[in-house]
């Protein structure tokens, strides 16, 4: 059994969420039905009635980290009808950044830039990009922001003196966080990283060589406890060959999809089995002629509770397409993708059951767009934007069945500067840039325009 959140704090973390979301005003009968799902109870429950379902949201907050070398890109689906929008620490904030009718850009001061909000279907979206400076790393940086946190998994960073994972709190009353280490022997017992508090509007940063000293493939498990709170890790190498932000995966998964990968590099993939027992991975390479299953990589153990690094050969040819990790048993998972310079760091892409968004491009790096569909096929509408959020192109892609796609996005939406994308199917998508050999990709999420209510059970 998996170190995890018990009932008690399930339900803690839920009812946080319901504070902070409640100008959402869900129908009552909802909230009902969630709080009494939650209730925890002296026994398993006999029967869970209904599925979990998305219901509409009217507010939704992102968080996007902030450095000097980075520029920040936020923008929403459809235009919302009120936002706000404040820096960690407080400080002083051009109004653009409120504006929720247009697509803003720029730099900011501070640790994080928050944005929240308002408007049927207007989920904010945000991106940073960037060269780091060589004190961190250098190289090129690529990233969607964060979302808000109940749980989180990061994987395959490495203790180099300079990877960290920063939580925000976005409350305004402390936050409390557990962070649990894996490693590639096993769990990493760190008694200060239980109960971390952070107090509100502040940022706390985790360096990874004080909790996971000489290893090379960390593991964390984020539970979030009390009040909105985001984490992102980044991992930059001690020599200065480069750094990249990594998103925390939001759920582990037995199906893990990762597209976004640049187009030049080595490739490894990083496993975090949490499970008591050991799990076993088939890696399957997604291209635009087709999936297939790695030679030599369709059954690999990974010990239990511990992380493992899988090197993909070059002959797999995987460069700019796609990957998948197929498991027994649920995991965590990223993609590193290495040159002489640089490195990019990506989590599993997210399905698009809703619509997303991406920039075309931002801080002069042009992106190019990944689409897969791993199993059957679907097709993906884009409508390119501009700045002020009307659709200027459209393009539509077929994607078949086992197969992944590239779009120049610069190149085949001319004049626009994000794009908007509308999926049918089974979809997942990613986004890299690759200028020489600094690299950076990061996945995409669909935008925060509704939330998952779960299902009743039932004694």
């Amino acid at each position: 059994m998996s170190r995890s959140r018990t009932p008690e704090k399930a339900a803690g973390s839920f009812l946080s969420r319901i504070t902070w979301r409640s100008p959402f005003w869900l129908p009552v009968l909802a909230i009902v039905m969630v709080l009494l799902a939650l209730i925890p109870g002296e026994s398993t429950p006999d029967e869970t009635v209904g599925k979990p379902r998305d219901v509409a949201t009217n507010l939704a907050t992102l968080a996007c980290p902030v450095h000097d070398e980075l520029s920040l890109m936020v923008g929403q689906i459809e235009a919302g009808s009120a936002a706000e929008a404040r820096s960690i620490p407080a400080g002083t904030l051009d109004s653009a950044w409120s504006n929720p009718k247009i697509w803003r850009t720029g730099k900011v001061s501070g640790d994080a830039l928050v944005v929240s909000q308002t408007g049927e279907g207007a989920g904010p979206v945000g991106y940073v990009a960037g060269t780091a400076r060589k004190s961190i790393g250098s190289g090129l940086i690529v990233s969607r922001c964060p979302e808000l946190l109940d749980e989180g998994w990061i994987v395959g960073m490495a203790d180099q003196g300079k990877s960290n994972i920063t939580l925000a709190n976005l409350g305004t009353a402390q936050a409390v966080v557990d962070v649990y280490w894996y490693s590639q022997i096993g769990p990493v017992e760190d008694t200060e990283s239980i109960g971390i508090v952070i107090e509100p509007g502040a940022t706390k940063t985790l360096r990874i060589g004080s909790s996971v000293p000489t290893e090379h493939v960390v593991g964390a498990q984020i539970v979030r406890r009390r009040q909105q709170v985001s984490a992102i890790g980044i991992s930059a190498d001690k020599a200065g060959q480069g750094t990249e932000l990594v998103l925390p995966q939001i759920e582990l998964g037995r199906s893990l999809v990762f597209a976004g990968l640049p187009d030049k590099g080595t490739m490894s993939v990083s496993i975090l089995n949490p499970h008591e027992e050991t799990v076993r991975v088939k890696l399957r390479g997604i291209r635009s002629g087709g999936a297939f299953d790695i030679e030599g990589l369709t059954d690999v153990a990974i010990k239990p509770q511990s992380t493992l690094k899988i090197d993909v050969p070059s002959k797999a040819k995987l460069n700019g397409q796609a990957i998948q990790a197929v498991a027994d048993q649920r995991v965590a998972a990223t993609v590193t993708v290495s040159t002489a310079k640089d490195i990019a760091l990506l989590s599993p892409a997210v399905e698009l059951k809703r619509p997303s968004a991406v920039p075309v491009s931002l801080a002069g790096k042009n992106f190019t767009l990944t689409v897969v569909a791993p199993q059957d096929g679907g097709s993906v509408a884009l409508e390119g934007v501009d700045a002020n959020m009307k659709v200027v192109a459209r393009k539509n892609i077929s994607v078949p069945a086992g197969s992944a796609m590239q779009v120049d996005l610069k190149k085949e939406l001319k004049g626009a500067v994000a794009v908007v994308l509308k999926a049918d199917g089974s979809i997942f998508a990613g986004a890299w840039s690759r200028s020489g050999d600094l690299i950076g990709g990061t996945p995409l999420a669909p935008a925060p325009v509704f939330i998952q209510v779960p299902a009743v059970a039932v004694r």
